[in-house]
């Protein structure tokens, strides 16, 4: 699992920046999550998460361990992204075919979903007095947790339901262009790749740590890419918690403070699903 993904020169900026003010390196944590803000209009969110399939050439004696749903071998790179592109945690090495409870099983899944990673606290939402904690989004994939949230499911969804999926997918978007960033830059990831697994996953991990730099500017447009979806990653149930959470979101989306002037026209366009 790669979780030293920040870059020297942020992490020299960080440094002189405790040192040079005194302010908790919690505070200067917390300045980072508003990129999600800024850019993406989602408050108080750490990451978006995805998970895709790299493929690789037929592992010499591991049966049918890594050949997926897609009729391939692979393993699973799952990873966390910035509000700029930039992978902040990598777990690498899942069998292609266990698609459900791979997140779970991943050790950054597991410590989330436990309570073990020491997230900043809960915090007011921008403009509001309503106090929600940090959280992570992903895709129906993934399981509602108290700091991990997906997009409402169904076809019979309400006004509120359908505008919160509008900016829960706009901010999700980043780690599928990031993939894609990563995919469409190094091209080895566009075929299976003709080494051990063990080297392919050390190239990955490699690879992946190369995204950010090319990525200095905000993507504007889609990036396509060869990796794949694996599907649902996780059968875990959806918890109390993160259920409140999820629709005290919804409902902020709906304030002065959180909603955006064309987002009901966009509703009444059909443009929000």
């Amino acid at each position: 699992m790669h979780i030293d993904p920040v870059g020297a020169a942020i992490r020299f900026a960080v440094t002189l920046g405790h040192l040079a003010t005194g302010i908790s390196l919690r505070v200067l944590a917390a300045s980072y999550k508003l990129g999600f803000w800024n850019f993406w209009n989602f408050p108080n969110c750490l990451g978006a998460i995805d998970g895709k399939h790299v493929r690789v050439c037929a592992p010499c004696h591991t049966g049918s361990a890594f050949f997926n749903y897609k009729e391939y071998f692979s393993f699973i790179l799952m990873a966390v992204c910035d509000a700029r592109y930039r992978f902040t945690v990598v777990d690498i090495g899942a069998y292609g075919r266990d698609s459900g409870g791979v997140f779970v099983r991943s050790q950054f899944g597991s410590q989330l979903i436990q309570g073990n990673l020491f997230l900043l606290p809960p915090s007011t939402l921008p403009g509001s007095e309503v106090l929600s904690p940090h959280v992570f989004i992903a895709d129906e994939a993934f399981p509602l947790k108290d700091n991990l949230i997906r997009p409402y499911s169904g076809t019979n969804l309400t006004p509120k339901q359908r505008i919160y999926n509008y900016w829960h997918s706009r901010a999700r978007w980043v780690v599928e262009n990031a993939f894609g960033i990563l995919a469409a830059r190094w091209r080895i990831f566009g075929k299976a790749m003709e080494c051990s697994v063990d080297r392919a996953q050390d190239i990955t991990k490699a690879y992946s740590t190369f995204v950010y730099p090319i990525t200095s500017a905000l993507v504007t447009v889609w990036i396509d890419g060869d990796l794949t979806n694996p599907g649902r990653l996780t059968a875990s149930q959806a918890t109390r918690t993160g259920t409140l959470v999820h629709d005290c979101l919804k409902e902020y989306f709906q304030t002065v403070a959180g909603k955006v002037t064309f987002q009901d026209a966009a509703l009444h366009r059909g443009s929000v699903n």
